[in-house]
């Protein structure tokens, strides 16, 4: 799907002969396939935080590890479910890509059925060029968007009723 186009024109009139600049670009959602979903048998989920790698962000605070925290309670984990299997694909983008400081910061969860056995498992990046990777039993991945509130990990661990933080 596609969701924004520009098109950039720059002309130098300051030359002859004059000299023109087009410069495209657009920006797509790929489509999320059926087998990127986290099934709804999904029983239970179990989340651990690692916060920043030592020497990044604030020096004075070591590295510390949250967890593993597993959450069985159907209404948590449901919500949780449903809140990664409603969110697109992340934009597909091409060149050069500019982040934010990264500081560390990683969170996975990982969903597993009533059987116990993985049905998928999230990995995310909290800070710099943060990624939400899905990453399902069969060896496919999908990089999910931003859930549009703050981090989808603080919305996870908001969900689960988790209070851990990664950063000072």
């Amino acid at each position: 799907m596609l969701v924004g186009r520009q098109l950039i024109v720059q002309v130098d009139t300051t030359r002859q002969p004059l000299l023109v600049r087009v410069d495209a670009e657009a920006t797509w959602l790929p489509t999320r396939p059926p087998t990127a979903l986290i099934p709804t048998t999904t029983t239970t989920v179990t989340v651990t935080l690692h916060t920043k790698t030592p020497g990044l962000g604030n020096q004075a605070v070591p590295a510390r590890t949250f967890g593993p925290a597993t959450i069985t309670d159907h209404n948590q984990v449901d919500q949780v479910v449903t809140l990664i299997n409603r969110m697109p694909m992340a934009a597909v983008r091409e060149g050069t890509i500019h982040c934010p400081a990264d500081s560390g910061g990683t969170m996975e969860a990982i969903f597993t059925g009533p059987t116990g056995i993985v049905t998928a498992r999230l990995r995310l990046t909290l800070s710099g060029c943060r990624s939400n990777q899905l990453e399902m039993p069969d060896g496919t991945a999908a990089e999910l968007a931003d859930d549009g509130a703050e981090d989808l990990g603080t919305t996870i661990r908001g969900l689960l009723g988790l209070t851990w933080t990664w950063q000072t």
